[in-house]
């Protein structure tokens, strides 16, 4: 019995196995917080390119646009200048035919085969941008007899940095007086 009380009583290493249970404890803590750290890296850096891809998709739609505005001028007014070749790639005969025709094709663009009307790169990486243009119909608007107006489509494509992608469709409107 007094060989019982006296390990009961004998404290020696006590200090020491609480402060190897207080470590294992911090170090669990640390690695989770690392953890963590580096999955909120990866969840930031895969926002970043997805929303790069939705800004360079949405870039194929302003540029459309404008490519649009700069044929209708030329077309009706005379005079309209046409976007820098250098830059984009693109038909500009087709384009044209194909914009001021008005005639609907007979199915939407099929965008893993068809040329898109609109290709550029943003920079020198993968972050490029292919937008199809798409005449819906011409409508007359009601109050005057000489003012169309002249219904699209855009589908624009976007690429940014990895794997990300993104796909905007808007609409697009062009009033003409004559």
């Amino acid at each position: 019995m007094d060989n019982y009380n006296f390990v009961l009583k004998n404290q020696n290493g006590a200090a020491l196995l609480t402060t190897l249970m207080i470590m294992f404890i911090v170090t669990l803590i640390a690695l989770s917080l690392n953890n963590t750290a580096t999955n909120d890296m990866i969840i930031s850096a895969n926002d970043k390119n997805y929303k790069m891809a939705f800004y360079n998709s949405d870039s194929g739609v302003s540029v459309s646009s404008r490519f649009l505005e700069a044929f209708f001028i030329e077309d009706f007014e005379g005079g309209g200048s046409l976007p820098d070749t250098d830059i984009f790639d693109y038909d500009t005969d087709a384009f044209k035919e194909k914009i001021l025709s008005k005639s609907s094709p007979e199915d939407p663009p099929d965008k893993d085969n068809d040329t898109p009307d609109i290709k550029f790169k943003i920079d020198n990486l993968n972050n490029q941008v292919k937008s199809f243009v798409t005449y819906q119909r011409t409508k007359h608007m009601s109050g005057s007899e000489k003012s169309f107006q002249f219904l699209y489509n855009f589908d624009s494509e976007g690429k940014g940095p990895g794997d990300s992608f993104a796909y905007i469709k808007a609409g697009y409107r062009h009033i003409e007086h004559f």
